[in-house]
């Protein structure tokens, strides 16, 4: 069954807006090489964070979860896709996207033994702080 507008999705429509299309990812290893070049890098409990502005229409999300946070590959699944849910929620809310950057989240190993609410939560403080320094950059930019 087609559904205009809606994609087909672990067993479940969802709209083509809020999907975590490959265009909204960094897929390629000069790309994370690029990002890991700029500075700072910011750190919480559970995750390192970069951030890098760049000219093209669309953020981007990178992950790194190596086996060095949880040997395990359903551990390391269960990560990622935590911090991709809440990045799709927080890139399609209103007024998140001043400035278009590459954001690389890097975890940590203490993220393998957080529940699902406390990886969200560390995840969506990033993205906030995230979202403070990309409407300073677009100030910046018109001033």
């Amino acid at each position: 069954m087609k559904t205009p507008g809606y994609t087909k999705v672990a067993g479940f429509f969802m709209s083509k807006m809020t999907a975590f299309n490959k265009h909204r990812r960094l897929l390629k290893a000069h790309d994370f090489v690029s990002v890991f070049k700029s500075k700072p890098v910011v750190s919480n409990d559970r995750f390192f964070r970069v951030l890098a502005k760049k000219t093209a229409a669309q953020t981007r999300l990178g992950l790194v979860v190596s086996k060095k946070v949880d040997k395990r590959a359903v551990e390391r699944n269960r990560i990622k896709r935590m911090v991709r849910e809440v990045f799709r929620h927080w890139y399609n809310a209103d007024d998140t996207t001043v400035v278009s950057a590459d954001i690389v989240f890097q975890a940590k190993p203490a993220a393998s033994g957080a529940c699902n609410q406390n990886l969200q939560a560390a995840t969506y403080q990033h993205l906030i702080n995230i979202q403070k320094q990309l409407k300073d950059i677009a100030h910046a930019g018109n001033a």
